[in-house]
C-alpha cells in the first residue's frame, strides 16, 4: 500500500481523479477569466442530444451562475449594470488577500467576473473556452487518449477514447481524429504522453510499431508549448500515486522501509521495467529498456524454451517471452500438435485465448503455459528488484496481471521471484503490489500534464 507521505509528495496525489464521468450529473467547468481560473455550472449536450458536451458552443444553454469566492461581489455588480464594464474590483481582491490568496507578482488585482444576461451568456458561448488537458498512452497495441478538466481540485475525464495503434499510420494521424470529435472549440492548455520506448530529447520512436511521436510536432497541432512526452513507465509510476488503494493488491504483503527504492514491472504488448529513488523530497522515476535485456533461463525446461525459440529468433530477449506474445510462443514450445481455431483468426489474439482456457481449465496445454509463463515473470520481476534492490516495494502492472489475477495468487509468481541464490530472505521480505487499474498510464500521464499549469 502506498503511504500516505508518497501519495502527498506526488503531483498527481495532490490532483486526484474522478473517473466515473459517466453515470454522474454534468461536471463544472474550469474556465479561466484575465489569467484566473473559476468554476461555471455547465449543462450542455452534444450535437446529438445525449451526453455531455464540453465545447462551448452549446455552453450558453447552461451557464447559469459564475461561482467564485468573491460571490458577492459579483451579485452586487449584477445589481448595478454601471459595474458591468469589467472594471478593477479592489474590494475583491483585498478579499482575496485577506485568504492568503494573492494574485501573482505583476498580475495587478483581479476583475470581478460579473453573471450576464441572457443575451450576454449567448455571446460568451463562442469566446470561452474550458481549460482542459490532454492525456494518452500510446502502445504498441492500442493507444488511449482522454481530455480532462479540473474541478474542484480533481480532474473529470471529459472524453475518452480506446483505439488500435496499428490501424493509423502515424500518432499525429489518430490525435486529429480525436480532435475532431473534440470540435473546434476544444483548447488544450497542456499535455502529456507515455509512449512504449526510449524518450530522447523529446522524441520517441516505439519499439513496437512503426510510430515517431515529437512533442514539438505535437505541440503545434494542438496550439500549446506545454507537451510532455515520458516513457509508459514513467507515465505508469506517476499513475501508481494516483489510483485508489482498492486498485492495488497485495500480493506479498510486507512492511517496506520508509524512502526505500521501488521497482516497476509491466507486461502487455511489451514489458516495461523502471525503478525510482528516493531524492529527499519525491521520488525521481528512472526509465529503462530492461524488457529488451537478454533472456536468462533458469531450470532444464527454460533452457530448452530458450533452444526452441533461437531456431526461429535471432535474439531471444526477455519481452519476447514475458510479455503478451510469449503465451503464443510458450504453448507452441510445450504443446506443438495442439491447436485451437482462434489461433489462425487474424482478428483473435492468441493470448487472451490462451489465458481465457487457462483460466476455465478447458485446456491442460493452456493452463501449464500460464503457469510457465507466469514463473518466468516473477523470475524476471526478482531480476529487477536485486538490480534495483528495491526493498520499498515491486509494482506490477500491465495489462496482464489483473487478467490472470486468480493464477497470479496461487503463488508462483512470489516463488520464482524469491529463487535468487543468496538474496532469497531479502527478496521474501519486498512487499508485491499488482496495480489492478489497467488506466494508470493514462492517469499519470493526466497528472504529469496538470503539474505543467
Amino acid at each position: 500500500m502506498l503511504s500516505p507521505l508518497r501519495r502527498a509528495k506526488h503531483p498527481a496525489a495532490r490532483t486526484g481523479f474522478s473517473t466515473n464521468s459517466h453515470a454522474t450529473p454534468p461536471p463544472k467547468l474550469c474556465v479561466t477569466f484575465f489569467g484566473y481560473t473559476t468554476l461555471a455550472a455547465a449543462n450542455a449536450t452534444t450535437a446529438s442530444g445525449t451526453g455531455f458536451n464540453p465545447y462551448l458552443e452549446t455552453f450558453a444553454s447552461g451557464v447559469e451562475a459564475t461561482e467564485t469566492h468573491r460571490l458577492p461581489d459579483v451579485q452586487r455588480r449584477e445589481a448595478n449594470p454601471a459595474e458591468r464594464d469589467g472594471s478593477l474590483c479592489h474590494a475583491g481582491a483585498a478579499a482575496s488577500r485577506s485568504s492568503g490568496t494573492d494574485p501573482p507578482p505583476g498580475r495587478g488585482p483581479r476583475r470581478c467576473l460579473p453573471t450576464p444576461p441572457l443575451c450576454e451568456k449567448m455571446a460568451w458561448a463562442h469566446t470561452l473556452a474550458p481549460m482542459m488537458i490532454l492525456a494518452g498512452d500510446i502502445g504498441g497495441t492500442k493507444t488511449n487518449l482522454a481530455a480532462f478538466v479540473r474541478e474542484g481540485g480533481r480532474l473529470r475525464p471529459l472524453n475518452q477514447r480506446k483505439y488500435d495503434s496499428r490501424a493509423a499510420a502515424s500518432f499525429e494521424e489518430m490525435l486529429e481524429s480525436f480532435l475532431g470529435e473534440m470540435g473546434a472549440g476544444a483548447k488544450f492548455e497542456a499535455a502529456c504522453f507515455g509512449a512504449a520506448g526510449a524518450v530522447i530529447g523529446g522524441r520517441v520512436r516505439l519499439t513496437n510499431l512503426a510510430w515517431a511521436v515529437d512533442a514539438g510536432s505535437v505541440g503545434k497541432l494542438l496550439g500549446t508549448s506545454r507537451v510532455r512526452l515520458l516513457n509508459d513507465m514513467e507515465a505508469t509510476w506517476a499513475g501508481v500515486d494516483a489510483v485508489e488503494p482498492s486498485e492495488l493488491y497485495a500480493l506479498q504483503p510486507a512492511a517496506a522501509p520508509p524512502h526505500a527504492n521501488q521497482a516497476l514491472i509491466a507486461a502487455g504488448t511489451g514489458v516495461g521495467e523502471s525503478f525510482r529513488i528516493w531524492t529527499g523530497g519525491r521520488y525521481l522515476p528512472v526509465a529503462t529498456e530492461g524488457g529488451h535485456a537478454d533472456f536468462a533461463p533458469r531450470t532444464d525446461q527454460e533452457i530448452e524454451l530458450l533452444r526452441y525459440l533461437k531456431r526461429s529468433h535471432t535474439w531471444v530477449d526477455v519481452e519476447r517471452v514475458v510479455s503478451g506474445r510469449g503465451f503464443f510462443e510458450i504453448h507452441r514450445f510445450l504443446g506443438p500438435g495442439v491447436d485451437h481455431p482462434d489461433f489462425h483468426d487474424p482478428g483473435d489474439d492468441p493470448a487472451a485465448e490462451i489465458t481465457r482456457r487457462a483460466l476455465d481449465r478447458a485446456c491442460s496445454i493452456c493452463v501449464a503455459a500460464v503457469d510457465l509463463w507466469i514463473s518466468l515473470y516473477g523470475a524476471e520481476a526478482g531480476n529487477l528488484a536485486l538490480r534495483t534492490l528495491a526493498r520499498g516495494g515491486v509494482f506490477v502492472a500491465g495489462g496482464i496481471a489483473a487478467k490472470i489475477l486468480p493464477k497470479l495468487r496461487e503463488g508462483r509468481f512470489t516463488e520464482a521471484f524469491a529463487q535468487k541464490a543468496e538474496f532469497g530472505d531479502l527478496l521474501g521480505r519486498i512487499p508485491i503490489t499488482v496495480v489492478l487499474n489497467q488506466e494508470a498510464p493514462l492517469l499519470g500521464a493526466a497528472a504529469t500534464a496538470a503539474a505543467l499549469l
